[in-house]
């Protein structure tokens, strides 16, 4: 049987997601499954509220996923939902410490590729190291154009300060995982920079002395 997926969001006007949902055009209508969502919301003890801006000002927004089979729809959703968590635990985490990095800079993953945006918008890394940083208007044009035709989701924006550190890529944190995600990313196309990677005068990704 053909399916038609689509994925409701209950946003908040800065497009913070309090939930969302995957359904089947061909088996249930948007507001139907709207108030499912709702329903479902409200046995969670999930309250009308952006727990990150505040706002109570919220709003239903529907797309169609770019899947055509459940399977690869949960996958993709699963993951993007486990980054959401993550994201989330470090921005509860970072404001109780003295490293809380304020920012109005984005990363942008990609929910269809599973990889983030790097700072030449062009290809994907897949290490979070090597993604891009974009000011919150680049990263909203970037996600507009991308989620194209309008009520489609292929791209979503995090806001950069919710991790924190990481990004400054301390000496201690940077392991031969790393590296050989780095360097696998950089084969690829994306570009480092090499002040970044140094040891003993030798960028561990290029090999270049410096």
């Amino acid at each position: 049987m053909d399916i038609d997926l689509w994925l409701v969001q209950w946003l908040c006007p800065n497009r913070h997601a309090l939930a969302a949902s995957p359904y089947d055009k061909h088996r249930t209508t948007p507001e139907a499954h709207e108030a499912a969502l709702l329903a479902e919301a409200a046995r969670n003890g999930l309250e009308a509220r952006c727990a990150l801006c505040g706002s109570r000002e919220l709003h239903f927004e529907h797309g169609k996923l770019p899947f055509g089979d459940w399977a690869s729809a949960m996958a993709a959703l699963l993951e993007t939902e486990r980054l959401n968590i993550e994201t989330r635990r470090a921005i509860d985490e970072r404001k109780q410490s003295s490293s809380w990095m304020k920012t109005d800079e984005y990363v942008i993953w990609s929910i269809e590729h599973q990889a983030w945006w790097p700072a030449s918008r062009m290809g994907y890394v897949l290490t979070l190291a090597l993604a891009g940083r974009f000011s919150r208007e680049d990263a909203a044009a970037i996600v507009e154009h991308a989620n194209y035709p309008p009520g489609t989701f292929h791209e979503c924006m995090i806001p950069l300060e919710a991790f924190g550190e990481y990004f400054q890529v301390p000496r201690t944190r940077i392991t031969p995982a790393m590296i050989r995600a780095v360097r696998r990313d950089v084969a690829l196309g994306a570009s480092h920079e090499c002040s970044d990677w140094i040891e003993h005068g030798v960028c561990l990704i290029c090999d270049q002395t410096i």
